[in-house]
Order: C-alpha cells, then structure tokens, then sequence
C-alpha cells in the first residue's frame, strides 16, 4: 500500500573517489602462472588499502563474508594463483582506508581468468 510519503533516498561520495583498478583489466585472461599482480591507482584520501579476492562472485553482495587482507599503499599486491583452479573466474575488490581505519572508498569489483592460452 502506498502511504503517500515519499521516502528520502540518500547517498555518500567519498572525496578522492572509486579506485581505479588498473591491472587486470575487468573481463580479461591472464597467463596462469604462480603469481599475478592486482595493481589499483592510488586514492589521494587513503593511507592504507585492503584487498579481498574470491572465486566466488557473491560473497562481494555481504561485508560479513569477504575476508579483506591489508595491502601496501603502493597500489599493488601479488596474488598467489596456486589456491585458484585454472580457467575459473576470480574476483577481487581494493577499498581505501584513512589514518583511523575508515574506509573512505572502494573500486568495483573486478574479475580476471588464468588460462593456460
């Protein structure tokens, strides 16, 4: 039923903005081998960055089931592919955080398949 009261949508844009991610481009194939480079631009706002990689697309719908590793402020992390089954889709996020541990921004979720090509 309709009340006839308009609900107030509101919504926060952090100031340095999404991060953009860099390397693997979304969608793409990447060589399997033992290790692969996740590289985001650096947010200015953000002093420390944690990463989340899963192969399984819908732990990124609930905070409670990603589990986030702290990342260096460089804007890259190596990930380790051995735990990865080739040619299966892998997801990650990278979220930007300030001094005090809030996160400030975060990136879409991108996606990337090692293939043996």
């Amino acid at each position: 039923r309709f009340s006839g009261r308009i609900p107030t949508l509101r919504y926060f844009v952090s100031a340095g903005g999404a991060i953009r991610m860099l390397s693997p481009e979304p969608g793409e194939k990447v060589l399997a081998k033992e290790r692969i480079d996740l590289k985001w631009k650096p947010s200015r706002t953000a002093t420390h960055y944690d990463v989340a990689v899963s192969a399984v697309p819908f732990q990124f719908l609930s905070d409670r089931q990603i589990r986030w590793t702290a990342a260096s402020k460089t804007g890259m992390v190596s990930l380790s592919l051995k735990d990865f089954k080739k040619e299966k889709w892998i997801y990650w996020l990278v979220r930007g955080k300030n001094a005090s541990g809030r996160v400030i921004t975060t990136s879409e979720v991108g996606s990337f398949r090692p293939s043996s090509d």
